[in-house]
C-alpha cells in the first residue's frame, strides 16, 4: 500500500468536500454526543492510539461483530480521513457494510475508495469488490462493467469467473462461455460452463466438463446429478446410473428427497 496520494483537481474537490463532513460529523460528535464515545465500555477509546483503535475495528469485523466494527471505522475515518489507515478504514468499512447487506453504503465507499490518487495496488481490488457488490444487489450490468475494468488493468482469473456468473445470470450464454474457459483453474467454472451446455443441448461437452469439476472438486455433491443426466442425453445409461449411484452414497442427509428422486431414477434406467 502506498503513502502517498496524487491530488488531482478533480480529487481536491473530494478532499475538501471529505474535510468539511469530518468537521461536520465531529462538531455533532461534540455537540449533540455520538454513541461511539459515550458508551461507558468505550470510554477509554478516546484516548487509544490510532493503531489501536484500527486493530479493535479489525478485531470486531473478523469476529463478526459488524455494528461494533461499523461505529470504530466510521470513528476512523472521521477522526483520521486522509492517513494510510484512515484510508484502510475506509475499504473495511465498505466491506462490513457489504457483508450486512448494505449496499448502497458499500457501493459509495468503494467509489470513494477508488478514487483516491492514482497507481496505487489495491485500486484493482477495490474495483473487483464493488463489482462483487453489484452482483449481489442483481445489478449484473454495473457488475459486468467494474470486472470488464478490472481485467483491463490486470487479467485475474477469478474476476473473469465472476463475469462470467454475471453473463449466465443475464441469459448471455456465449459470453459466459469464454469467461468460464478463462477460468478453468476454478472448478466451478467447469460447473456452470457444463450448466450452459446442458442448456444447449451439448450434453457430451456438459458431462465432460462435470467429470473435470469432480475431479477437481469431489465434494460438490450437486454435480454428480447433472453429470447424471448429461449422460442420459447422451444415451449412456450405465454412466448416468453410475453417478446416480455416487451421488445417492455422497448426499447428506438433509437432501434425502433429491436421494429418493435419483433411486428412482436408477430404478427407471434398469428396467
Amino acid at each position: 500500500m502506498q503513502n502517498n496520494i496524487v491530488i488531482t483537481s478533480r480529487l481536491l474537490n473530494w478532499y475538501i468536500s471529505n474535510f468539511m463532513r469530518t468537521i461536520f460529523i465531529l462538531i455533532l460528535v461534540l455537540a449533540s454526543g455520538c454513541s461511539f464515545l459515550n458508551k461507558g465500555e468505550n470510554e477509554e477509546a478516546k484516548n487509544w492510539s490510532v493503531e489501536r483503535l484500527y486493530a479493535e475495528a479489525k478485531k470486531a469485523m473478523e469476529s463478526g461483530y459488524y455494528t461494533k466494527a461499523v461505529e470504530y471505522y466510521e470513528y476512523l475515518e472521521t477522526r483520521y480521513p486522509f492517513g494510510v489507515i484512515g484510508r484502510q478504514s475506509l475499504l473495511d468499512l465498505a466491506y462490513v457494510y457489504y457483508k450486512t447487506e448494505k449496499y448502497d453504503e458499500a457501493i459509495s465507499d468503494y467509489t470513494r475508495a477508488f478514487e483516491i490518487g492514482s497507481g496505487n495496488p489495491w485500486k484493482h481490488m477495490v474495483i473487483i469488490s464493488r463489482g462483487d457488490v453489484y452482483y449481489d444487489k442483481g445489478d449484473y450490468d454495473r457488475a459486468i462493467a467494474d470486472y470488464t475494468k478490472a481485467l483491463e488493468m490486470k487479467p485475474v482469473e477469478n474476476v473473469y469467473y465472476a463475469r462470467g456468473l454475471a453473463y449466465w445470470k443475464k441469459g448471455q450464454q456465449e459470453q459466459a462461455i469464454s469467461d468460464f474457459t478463462l477460468a478453468m483453474g476454478n472448478p466451478n467454472a467447469y460447473y456452470y460452463r457444463g450448466l450452459i451446455y446442458m442448456d444447449k443441448g451439448e450434453y457430451d461437452k456438459a458431462a465432460a466438463d462435470f467429470n473435470k469439476a469432480l475431479e477437481m472438486n469431489p465434494k460438490n455433491i450437486e454435480v454428480y446429478l447433472y453429470k447424471a443426466r448429461a449422460y442420459e442425453g447422451t444415451g449412456q445409461t450405465t454412466e448416468a446410473i453410475m453417478a446416480y449411484k455416487a451421488f445417492i452414497k455422497n448426499v447428506p442427509s438433509g437432501l434425502g428427497p433429491l436421494a429418493e428422486r435419483a433411486t428412482k431414477k436408477i430404478m427407471e434406467l434398469e428396467k
